[in-house]
């Protein structure tokens, strides 16, 4: 049996209370929270309201600065979030205004506690790029017919050795 951690997205949002039915349904101390796996610590942020929004930023850094990289075990520091950081070679789309500005406020966040990773979903494509030292992984593509060019597949983020590897998976996509 494995454990689940859900990041909330933005089609689970539509409803009043709907985050909240979210968060208890997966019995979630609500949209944003963190957990320990094994040696790494995961940020999970609620960016399904199309925004990255002061509050979360602030939560994240505060989560950060109290499970720091090299005690109490851990080796890794991994943030996943819905919708992508704008990174300059990630636009999301469907962001609120002030998105590009917090995502990189976002950035000095990360730098500042050495997070090793972001995972993310939304775009409905799979890319892996640096951003700033900073391995970011977009993932979650179905067979969709105006992207010929994307593979269908996922990322498998290995942490291990002191690294972070994403590996792309194919998946046969039958049509």
């Amino acid at each position: 049996r494995k454990p689940l951690y859900p990041v909330i997205g933005n089609r689970d949002r539509i409803g009043k209370g709907a985050a909240e039915r979210f968060a208890r349904r997966f019995g979630l101390p609500g949209t944003s929270y963190s957990f320990d796996h094994k040696d790494a610590h995961f940020a999970v942020l609620d960016t399904a309201g199309l925004s990255l929004t002061e509050k979360t930023l602030a939560w994240l850094d505060r989560d950060l600065a109290a499970h720091p990289k090299g005690s109490d075990g851990i080796d890794f520091l991994v943030v996943a979030m819905h919708i992508p950081p704008a990174t300059g070679e990630i636009h999301p789309h469907g962001t609120r205004p002030g998105y590009e500005e917090r995502s990189r406020k976002l950035l000095r966040i990360l730098k500042k506690h050495r997070v090793d990773a972001v995972l993310a979903g939304h775009e409905h494509m799979n890319l892996a790029h640096d951003w700033d030292g900073i391995l970011v992984v977009v993932t979650g593509i179905e067979r969709i017919p105006f992207l010929p060019f994307q593979r269908t597949g996922f990322y498998r983020i290995d942490l291990e050795d002191g690294a972070v590897r994403g590996t792309f998976v194919p998946v046969d996509a039958a049509p």
